[in-house]
């Protein structure tokens, strides 16, 4: 009887609006301490004062069917401020109520983005965001117009939590934060609001960057042999991942043969195990608005016991427990489908079918990566039309006026588009109007893309607005790669997998993108300067490109795939013409000149922001 090993391998990523991790500000016990400062005019003379004020939790209470956590606050300065509020929060947003009119008052938001206003008062425009590293803890960072300073997600602002009801406060009041305590661990201090913006890296040793380098090469061979022509996207990293854990249960040339189809063959099993150690443990903490998850499963039929030495192995680098069960039982395909449920948001709900459910294979070896980012320059909706793609098929097209990275030769123009805190990026490659992803394909392999120049420049930028999901068989493709011996009964040699002998009977990986306008990288090389100032660069993805999403610091590539735009309307937007009459507030020339609509070509202003048509 021949004995089987199934590689299912997910991948999904998802560019939209994404609720990161959040730090709760309000939390049962949590204790603000302010300094208060504040002048008051006494028998003609200025008299200053600096008592201390303190606010914590305790307590709950129900209003109009919501929890409210309860508020105390009081001062050592005789007593002149002692009052009780009430405060919830949901979904990054602090609301403190109102017991005069019953509403709830939005009083802190972390899900601004630099240019947003302030619910409470339009004066106030984020000016900039940026997370911050804190006693081991990552929290987002919301930079304010001089006078409220900073917001920190969990903490509040240098001023005030709550604002004293039915107390009146001087103008001239000020409001120091000096620390914050959870129970007795002080979790932020009055330094901690100017901490360094953190800047996202994974450290890797010279093993690692060569690790890297050649997996990236699998990466472009791999895409080059799946990528067909139409719309495509896979995860090369999910691969290693996959044949990383199974590669601890190989020898001799099996082992060889894996080892060196990733590119790795100067490397040993335990380096490759501690690369992907790395990846999975780290690339999930670089950023607040980047969600990764890289999971590993196994599933072992009963009858069948896995090597200590495997599972020790796998254990501990991809942190992943074995699970027996019999795959006779009915339910093992919904439990293997729910898994990849719960790995990936939901979106990718099935991978097996109950009829090509092998119920006498040895062992299903699983890796999920789910990748959920926001732009860091995010498209306005308002400004996305219907635009023919390649000349034939319209499309979405998301519009926006920026600066990115930009480059560009005689065979592909590219352009960097970054993930939140820049920890995460899309390099997009269009070939020239007479070139071909191949060609481009090529050249992109020769170039050594970690020492290349990038001009910073400012971008006109149209991009689709798209969904590609790809089900790639990959048996074929690594066995012309070179590893065909893992695939056959007779050669396979996964002696330190299990205690019977053992083949790959199939490996297939499953993945979805989904793009859209808040979110979601030589030879001879001619490279053509790009302008400074002047006229902003034109790149308009309206013809066939390939795009890669890395993460920055290691340029490990996580995904690959192309868009050429056959089966790709995603939301088509109902009237391309929208933009010119629904704007919301006013529209200005660069002289500065109020428009009643934007012109159908040139440069114009909406929201403190230049646009070109």
């Amino acid at each position: 009887m021949k004995r089987g090993i199934l590689l299912a391998i997910l991948s999904f990523l998802l560019f939209m609006t994404y609720a990161s991790t959040r730090q709760a500000m309000l939390k049962e016990g949590k204790t603000w301490n302010y300094r208060m400062v504040y002048v008051e005019l006494v028998d003609g003379k200025n008299v200053w004062h600096y008592p201390d004020l303190k606010e914590w939790i305790e307590g709950d209470t129900i209003i109009n069917g919501q929890t409210y956590f309860k508020m105390h606050a009081n001062t050592d300065g005789g007593g002149h401020i002692s009052l009780l509020t009430f405060w919830r929060e949901e979904d990054g947003r602090v609301y403190q109520h109102n017991i005069y009119n019953g509403n709830d008052e939005l009083m802190y938001d972390f899900n601004l983005s630099k240019g947003e206003k302030v619910e409470y008062d339009n004066h106030f425009e984020v000016i900039s965001t940026d997370s911050i590293m804190v006693h081991d803890i990552l929290r987002k960072r919301i930079v304010l117009p001089y006078g409220a300073r900073f917001w920190v997600e969990g903490i509040g602002n240098p001023g005030k939590l709550s604002e004293p009801l039915g107390h009146p406060v001087s103008d001239g009041t000020i409001y120091e934060l000096v620390s914050c305590f959870e129970g007795d661990t002080c979790v932020f201090d009055e330094n901690d609001f100017y901490a360094s913006t953190y800047k996202p890296v994974i450290t890797l040793n010279e093993e690692e960057k060569e690790l890297v380098n050649a997996n990236n090469d699998f990466a472009l061979r791999l895409f080059q042999l799946a990528k067909g022509d139409g719309n495509m996207i896979l995860s090369p990293l999910s691969v290693t991942f996959a044949l990383g854990m199974l590669n601890n249960g190989s020898n001799g040339l099996t082992q060889q043969e894996i080892n060196q189809v990733l590119g790795s063959s100067a490397s040993s099993v335990e380096a490759i195990n501690q690369f992907c150690y790395k990846l999975l443990t780290e690339s999930r903490k670089l950023d607040l608005n980047t969600k990764v998850n890289i999971a590993n499963n196994i599933y072992v039929n009963k009858g069948y016991t896995l090597k200590p030495e495997f599972i020790d192995q796998v254990t501990h680098y991809y942190e992943v427990t074995p699970e027996c069960r019999d795959f006779h039982d009915g339910e093992t395909v919904d439990a293997i489908n729910r898994w990849a449920s719960d790995q990936t948001s939901g979106m990718i709900d099935r991978v097996i079918d109950k009829a090509y459910f092998d119920p006498d294979a040895v062992s299903y070896l699983l890796n999920a990566i789910y990748f959920n980012g926001l732009w860091t320059n995010q498209f306005n909706e308002a400004y996305t039309t219907n635009e023919p793609f390649n000349g034939v098929t319209d499309v979405p097209m998301m519009e926006q006026f920026a600066e990115f990275n930009y480059t560009q030769n005689n065979t592909f123009e590219a352009i960097k588009m970054p993930y939140g805190n820049l920890a995460y990026e899309m390099i997009v490659v269009m070939p020239r109007e007479d070139k071909t992803i191949d060609e481009a394909l090529s050249l992109y392999q020769k170039t050594d893309w970690n020492h290349y120049s990038w001009d910073i420049c400012d971008v006109h930028l149209k991009f689709p607005r798209f969904k590609t999901s790809s089900n790639i068989d990959l048996n074929d493709l690594l066995i012309a790669m070179g590893m065909p011996s893992a695939f056959d009964m007779a050669t396979a040699d996964f002696s330190d997998f299990c205690d019977v002998p053992i083949s790959i009977s199939k490996i297939m990986q499953s993945a979805i993108i989904k793009v859209n306008e808040k979110g979601s990288e030589a030879a001879a090389v001619t490279v053509i300067e790009a302008p400074s100032g002047g006229a902003p660069v034109d790149f308009f993805a309206n013809r066939p490109f390939f795009y890669v999403i890395r993460e920055t610091s290691t340029k490990a590539i996580f995904f690959i795939g192309q868009f050429t735009g056959h089966d790709s309307v995603t939301n088509p937007v109902d009237d391309p013409h929208a933009i010119n009459t629904t704007l919301d507030s006013p529209v200005y020339n660069i002289a500065g000149q109020r428009m009643t609509t934007p012109p159908a070509k040139g440069i114009y202003i909406h929201n403190g922001r230049k646009y070109v048509r």
